[in-house]
């Protein structure tokens, strides 16, 4: 499994990329400020499983949108997405899991409690 870290900010992606490391060395994480890098990047991939952490509000293109161009897409891999926004508006919460690639909504910061119950319920979906 890889792990993506789609934010677009570049400090955002540092910082959970470093909390990640801080609970396991064993995920290659890959992160992009550009969702549209990101899917030229799965698009290319050789990886078949990919989880990834996602943020709503980014100016090219949205967590949503990202999560609608994924669905339209013949990708062959298994990609699962965890929003991981800044948002705590309820609105947000309920549309994301409206979404069968979204498996859970963590705000941000990204913690090593959010981390530890997103793998956890991942791991169980799989």
């Amino acid at each position: 499994m890889q792990l993506l870290l789609i934010d677009d900010d570049s400090v955002t992606n540092f910082i959970n990329r470093e909390v990640i490391h801080l609970y396991t060395k064993s995920l290659y994480v890959q992160d992009f400020t550009n969702p549209m890098e990101a899917i030229d990047y799965l698009k290319k991939s050789q990886v078949s499983t990919f989880l990834i952490f996602l943020d709503i509000n980014m100016p090219i293109m949205s967590g949503w949108d990202f999560v609608d161009a994924l669905k339209n897409l013949s990708l062959k891999h298994e990609i699962d997405s965890i929003m991981l926004s800044s948002s705590n508006n309820e609105a947000d919460r309920l549309k994301a899991f409206s979404y069968s690639l979204v498996k859970n909504y963590c705000e941000k910061p990204l913690s090593k409690k959010d981390l530890e119950k997103c793998l956890k319920i991942y791991r169980t979906s799989n």
